[in-house]
Parts: C-alpha cells; sequence; structure tokens
C-alpha cells in the first residue's frame, strides 16, 4: 500500500510544481492529462490508478499510509 501512497501523493506534487511553474491555479490546470498512466512502481493493475485532483489524490494517499500503519499494528 505504501507505493500506491507514494503514486498518488507523486502524482499530486507533480501536478502542484506543473501548476507553479505555469502559474496557473489547480482548478485550471488538466489534471486529467497528467497522470494518465501510473508511475511504473504502481503495486497493482493498470485499471486500478484512478488520480482525481491533486486533493483528493493527496487524500487518498493518506488514507493508505494510514491502513498500512494499521496493518503493521496487527502484524
Amino acid at each position: 500500500m505504501v507505493m500506491a501512497a507514494v503514486a498518488y501523493a507523486g502524482n499530486a506534487g507533480a501536478a502542484i510544481l506543473v501548476a507553479a511553474q505555469r502559474r496557473l491555479r489547480l482548478s485550471d490546470l488538466p489534471y486529467a492529462e497528467l497522470g494518465k498512466k501510473p508511475p511504473s512502481y504502481w503495486p497493482w493493475e493498470p485499471r486500478w490508478w484512478k488520480p482525481k485532483n491533486p486533493r483528493r489524490d493527496l487524500v487518498r494517499a493518506a488514507a493508505l499510509l494510514i491502513a498500512e500503519i494499521e496493518r503493521l499494528d496487527r502484524a
């Protein structure tokens, strides 16, 4: 789950960087175009890669990290 969290957080971070470089608001950035394909380290099938927008992807990354921490706590 950690690698999936890194993928979503990285995608959001890349979008934030691109928006800053282009002097755009995040809402004006064509986010769907940036992360069409999952990164090479995506742990699951590509069809499970579903980026939405930077905020939602950061929330998703945080949820995946929390799930991994809870999994470790149970082990």
